[in-house]
């Protein structure tokens, strides 16, 4: 399955439906989801792994993954 361009991660159900697969991979696999904690661009990589998250997440795009139970709150969220 292809998602296509950096375009797709603009889309809402395309990045919704690769935060799912990329949530069950981690669940399946702590160890990788736990290699993301403090590390962005391990994050951004199982994003843009075409065997599960598949979507290609543009240059300026952010991912982060927090560690079980922790807590982050916005600046703007004050």
């Amino acid at each position: 399955m292809s998602n296509g361009p950096t375009g797709d991660w603009e889309n809402e159900e395309k990045k919704r439906d690769a935060i799912i697969r990329v949530m069950r991979y981690i669940i399946a696999n702590p160890g990788a989801g736990q290699a993301c904690v403090g590390n962005d661009a391990a994050a951004r990589q199982l994003f843009e792994n075409p065997g599960f998250g598949n979507v290609k997440v543009p240059p300026q795009g952010r991912v982060v993954i927090f560690d079980p139970g922790e807590e982050h709150y916005s600046q703007a969220a004050r």
